[in-house]
């Protein structure tokens, strides 16, 4: 997953972020290609066709990405299909370093794929510390389910034998594994888009947000590899397909987010079009808005929602039956709404408090007539209107 970065965002912190993890991901895959070239043949055997199809299957899921109602971009697909490599007996060999290798090689080449492919097929280009973050994820969680002595003095790959009759020990020692990947990467996410003093909300946004797609993704992966035994590669398109679905699901609620959004900015250019603000005003509001929010330091979402009330905030003067000429006071306005109004008004209420009729209204004013049955409309009113109604 993925999300611009506002200019609230730390950027010495976000590149600092971005260096470390692209350095990280380089020295895990260097570090994974020397240990190949160490025993070329070892590796050639490991990588058998099994390891080929799931490589061209995290490529082909590389484009399937999409952008979320809330400004990020989520790929639940490619990341699951990524995590199974680390954590399925997809490779049979001896050294489990080599297994370890080999399976951050895949992530590495299937994830260059896809964004070939993403690229080819217009569907933009990932941050690379994104992808970096992924990449080191994926070797951590390689390292920790096949090297790192954690469980009885033996790595979980190495307890299969053992745990033949208690099989969920495999299953939960395959989710911890698996958290500590989808943990560095929304951590990656959160460092690199979070506002000056404002990571504990960001990762709370991001947990929002993006949280029940990663429990999917890390649920899904620890299906794959359990079922990839008895199933061996039938257990891909078996227990990702419910992925596909949620994808389709996230596609029209996004769809619906961005129809709500393109309404309100039409009814945010009405008032342009009928004479009751200048043209492109709505448009000028909603850019100072988010200048305002951006130093005030709030969140991507916070700044969307900021801009679609400046987008609405003059759309209660399509009440009016024509719009109210520059000098116009609260008698023009009651006017305006309707002849009896006027005729009945005795005071009124701007922005909360209470004014003479013949105060001066200034765009963007919230303006409530105060009414009586037995007022008669001053003769003076004719010298203090601007309208003639």
């Amino acid at each position: 997953a993925q999300h611009p970065r506002g200019d609230g965002v730390n950027s010495v912190r976000s590149r600092y972020v971005d260096l470390v993890v692209t350095i990280l991901a380089i020295v895990a895959g260097v570090a994974a290609l020397v240990i190949l070239l160490h025993d070329p043949a070892e590796a050639r055997a490991g990588a058998g066709w099994r390891w080929g199809v799931m490589v061209l299957a995290l490529a082909l899921a590389g484009p399937l990405h999409l952008r979320l109602p809330g400004g990020f971009d989520a790929s639940p697909v490619a990341p699951a299909i990524g995590l199974a490599m680390v954590l399925s007996p997809l490779i049979r060999l001896d050294d489990y370093v080599m297994r370890s290798a080999l399976v951050v090689v895949g992530v590495i080449v299937g994830t260059g794929i896809g964004l070939a492919l993403s690229a080819l097929t217009g569907q933009g280009r990932p941050v690379a510390a994104v992808i970096s973050s992924r990449i080191v994820g994926a070797a951590a969680a390689a390292a920790l389910f096949r090297n790192v002595p954690w469980v009885d003095g033996k790595a979980p790959a190495r307890q299969v034998e053992a745990w033949a009759d208690t099989p969920w020990r495999m299953a939960v020692a395959m989710t911890v594994c698996g958290a500590v990947a989808v943990l560095i990467e929304m951590g990656v996410l959160v460092l690199r888009t979070a506002p000056i003093g404002r990571i504990d909300s960001q990762a709370e946004l991001v947990a929002r947000e993006l949280g029940p797609i990663w429990l999917a993704v890390l649920g899904i992966a620890v299906a794959i590899a359990l079922g990839f035994g008895p199933l061996d590669l039938w257990s891909v398109p078996i227990m990702a397909s419910p992925l596909l679905l949620m994808r389709t699901a996230l596609r029209r609620q996004a769809a619906i987010a961005q129809v709500r959004h393109d309404t309100i900015e039409a009814l945010s250019r009405l008032t342009d079009g009928t004479g009751f603000t200048t043209e492109g005003h709505g448009r000028r509001v909603r850019d100072l808005t988010r200048l305002v929010g951006t130093e005030l330091m709030l969140t991507e979402r916070e700044l969307r929602d900021l801009e679609m009330a400046a987008m609405l905030h003059d759309v209660g003067q399509l009440g009016l039956s024509a719009p109210l000429p520059r000098g116009a006071t609260a008698i023009d306005f009651a006017y305006a709404v309707h002849t009896d109004i006027g005729d009945t008004c005795v005071g009124a209420k701007i922005n909360g408090r209470i004014m003479p009729l013949v105060t001066r209204l200034a765009n963007g004013d919230e303006v409530e007539i105060l009414r009586s049955g037995v007022q008669v409309p001053p003769a003076a009113w004719e010298e203090i209107v601007v309208t003639g109604k």
